[in-house]
């Protein structure tokens, strides 16, 4: 569970009961103003990377013959079930000794 850094707001957090009274409360009684808008920035960030993901997904579905799965079988190389930034450094940096051997 997400709880706030400053210690009386997870204190609220935590001891709130149940009853109507707690739903009277408002976020600033809980989450620091600073945390709140972090929080939102990082929503913000998640979505346009899912957005910009599903748009790249897309277009690539788009070309014939293309199979998506082959090509993250070859970043994945080791089967992780994960692709990381070294994964991609050493595609491309494999593809540009192919490139500079011709």
């Amino acid at each position: 569970m997400l709880c706030p850094i400053d210690e009386e707001c997870r204190s609220i957090l935590e001891t709130r009961s149940t009853n109507k009274l707690s739903l009277k409360r408002s976020k600033s009684d809980v989450f620091m103003s600073e945390t709140s808008a972090c929080f939102k920035d990082l929503l913000r960030v998640l979505i346009n990377v899912e957005c910009r993901v599903e748009s790249l997904r897309q277009r690539l579905n788009k070309i014939p013959k293309f199979q998506i799965k082959k090509l993250y079988k070859k970043f994945d190389q080791i089967n992780k079930g994960y692709i990381l930034d070294i994964d991609v450094n050493k595609v491309f940096k494999a593809f540009l000794l192919l490139i500079v051997k011709f």
